[in-house]
């Protein structure tokens, strides 16, 4: 539901599934340490490989094209948390990102940012569903639980990013602020939530560092000859001005859209199912009547229908070009890709981000160690 194309890394909750699952294209994901599915084994989480596992929490996903560093959690967490941190190295500068979440109604200490703060050397970014409410990040009350967080954010020296708005919206419920994003004193980020859930009760967060270049875009234009032809018929034209008639009516029915490259052409009858989507969801906030709710949640089961009857036939089509003959070779490599472990690109860099160290630095040591002297 969200343009993948824009972001680097993706930080969710609530996944209820695992990474190797879940899969991204263009990406790498991680999932949370969290309890297996042996009854018999009471260990939270459960780091034996032999065990089958769990359904985790949180995930994060990297862009394979950026040299990155699973950081060891297990020890960190337990009981109703569950977390898992990636270092990533963007222009130089390695920055930890930290997916959390918080079961609600358990007890926890909150003393585990100010541990994984030990832990990171280098700048953090904390995301999470924390399942506690404080006035401080926009709650209308504040909860034994939200002090303690507040209190933990303050003794581990970060910042709190967000603005007050709402983030969890639930039919019968007033809009509260339940995710949290918390950064290393260090990093300048812009924190905005979206206008609508896109299918959750949770709004989706866009954290964008305030120093980065606006990203290029390709601008498109599209003509609704319907239009043009009503502006031709509505403006008279002069005998001495025609082209400049035919001009300004091109103009009038064009409609000009900027997008990052490489975004997919979108379907416009999800597009506009989307914006009804929000248009209801918005009016039902407002209201907070049932009968809103209920039209809210019957366009977002007409998304979801139409969605994925666009993937069925996306994946239609992709089996039909097998059929023809300079397509064949295309069908090995999406096997292949299906059967090969997902890899970073540039696997030798994530050992120089591990040891916190530059590319030039990591040659000298795998030189020494490869290649000694005499």
């Amino acid at each position: 539901m969200l343009p993948l194309q824009k972001y680097d890394v993706i930080a969710l909750q609530e996944t209820y599934t695992r990474a190797d699952d879940l899969v991204l294209p263009g990406y790498l994901g991680y999932s949370s340490p969290t309890e297996c599915a042996l009854v018999t084994c009471a260990d939270i989480p459960c780091t034996d490989a032999a065990h089958p596992p769990g359904s985790p929490r949180a995930a994060i996903y990297v862009r394979a094209s950026f040299a990155h560093h699973v950081v060891p959690t297990a020890d960190l967490t337990g009981g109703p948390v569950e977390c898992v941190a990636v270092t990533v190295r963007l222009g130089g500068t390695d920055t930890t990102v930290a997916s959390v979440y918080v079961r609600p109604g358990n007890p926890w200490d909150a003393r585990l940012i100010v541990r994984l703060t030990q832990r990171i050397k280098q700048n953090l970014l904390i995301c999470g569903d924390f399942n506690c409410r404080h006035v401080e990040w926009g709650s209308r009350t504040s909860s034994r639980q939200g002090c303690d967080v507040l209190d933990a954010i303050r003794a581990a020296g970060l910042n709190l990013l967000n603005t007050g708005s709402p983030t969890f919206v639930r039919p019968s419920c007033t809009p509260t602020a339940i995710d949290l994003s918390v950064a290393s004193p260090d990093c300048a980020y812009d924190w905005s939530t979206h206008p609508d859930t896109a299918g959750s009760d949770h709004l989706p967060i866009d954290i964008l560092p305030r120093t980065e270049r606006p990203a290029d875009k390709v601008t498109y234009s599209v003509v609704q000859w319907s239009r043009f032809r009503e502006l031709c018929e509505e403006n008279p034209c002069e005998p001495h001005s025609f082209f400049d008639h035919i001009a300004a009516c091109a103009s009038g029915a064009t409609i000009r859209c900027a997008v990052l490259p490489g975004t997919p052409v979108p379907d416009i009858k999800l597009l506009n199912l989307r914006a009804a989507r929000r248009r209801a969801q918005r009016r039902a906030r407002r209201t907070n009547k049932p009968a809103h709710w209920t039209i809210y949640k019957r366009l977002d089961a007409a998304c979801l229908r139409h969605a994925k009857r666009l993937r069925r036939r996306s994946w239609i089509s992709v089996c039909r070009a097998l059929d023809e003959p300079r397509a064949q070779a295309r069908g090995w490599r999406i096997l292949s890709s299906m059967l090969h472990y997902k890899a970073p690109r540039f696997p030798a860099l994530s050992i120089a981000v591990a040891k916190g160290i530059d590319a030039l630095a990591l040659a000298d040591l795998l030189a020494e160690h490869f290649v000694p002297t005499l």
